[in-house]
């Protein structure tokens, strides 16, 4: 293993830090919580509890993983985003801002999430879609393909917002 923390970053000794990941900066890990592969948690990134971060993933600035939650692959989380409960963010897909991401939600593929956009339950978020502002997607809902989802809108129940589709404004799409 040629695991790195430096600077001022504080790892507890439950914690597992291994193969070629990186800490750094101010960043916290701690509980049970697991940073592995070649993944890097810097700046003010918190990752706590059981959560895990692996592969090639970066948490950074002041966002936070916690729960079981996991953040993998080439995933990126940063800015004050939270992901936690059981929630699984990888592929390329990128949560910034002040996104949140919880219950048994996946952002997968090259999806973003970001501004104060609420996700969770056991929603799919996948392929170029992006849901942003103040959106809310959650219970089965799916958002896909192209798809934009933004401003206050809300999606959920057993929804499907897909293709090149752009949900915007006070819109409540029920499935």
């Amino acid at each position: 293993d040629y695991a790195c923390i430096h600077d001022d970053a504080n790892v507890c000794a439950e914690a597992l830090i291994s193969d070629y990941a990186s800490i750094y900066g101010n960043a916290q890990i701690s509980g049970n919580a697991v940073v592995s592969g070649s993944a890097k948690v810097y700046e003010h990134a918190h990752v706590c509890e059981f959560a895990h971060v692996f592969d090639e993933a970066r948490v950074s600035e002041k966002a936070s993983v916690s729960g079981d939650a996991m953040v993998f692959r080439n995933a990126w989380v940063y800015g004050e985003a939270s992901i936690s409960g059981h929630a699984r963010i990888h592929g390329f897909s990128v949560v910034h801002g002040l996104a949140r991401i919880y219950g048994c939600a996946k952002i997968y593929d090259r999806a973003e999430v970001y501004g104060s956009a609420n996700v969770f339950g056991e929603v799919q978020v996948f392929e170029d879609s992006k849901i942003y502002g103040k959106a809310e997607v959650y219970e089965k809902a799916k958002v896909y393909g192209n798809a934009r989802v933004w401003i206050e809108t809300k999606v959920h129940g057993s929804a499907q917002v897909f293709g090149k589709a752009s949900v915007h404004g006070r819109a409540n799409i029920h499935g």
